[in-house]
């Protein structure tokens, strides 16, 4: 069975509120899905598409083209075993990483700057590196 995820994209510090929901099909265990979205904040470097919730979900596809899918509602789906939020606050990138059992969501790593998500989540497996 796949792991699934979602992401949530959403844009903070500007005059609008936006926000963009993906779905991620398989490999989205945040071991995988962490150093995508580096990917993408790196492929997206200090634009001012950094910070806009539409461009930044682009870059997310971009960077995972054949798995990453926009969405059109924010509904989780009940197949999903994590789900991501991704703060756009500026240029710099916060991300949360949420497990979601079906009855609810979980927090298993509190919100924090994407340089650090990484490093963290390993130390909360017990891994090093």
């Amino acid at each position: 069975m796949s792991t699934r995820c979602q992401v949530l994209v959403k844009q903070e510090g500007l005059d609008w509120e936006q926000k963009i929901m993906l779905y991620h099909h398989c490999d989205g265990y945040p071991e995988y899905i962490v150093p995508k979205i580096k990917e993408a904040y790196d492929l997206a470097g200090d634009s001012w598409c950094a910070r806009r919730a539409g461009k930044v979900a682009s870059f997310l596809c971009a960077v995972d083209p054949g798995s990453f899918e926009p969405e059109a509602g924010f509904d989780l789906h009940g197949d999903i075993n994590y789900f991501y939020e991704l703060f756009c606050v500026n240029q710099k990138w916060d991300i949360q990483i949420n497990e979601y059992t079906g009855k609810g969501v979980k927090v298993i790593m509190p919100r924090q700057p994407l340089e650090n998500a990484l490093e963290t989540r390993l130390k909360l497996l017990g891994e090093e590196h």
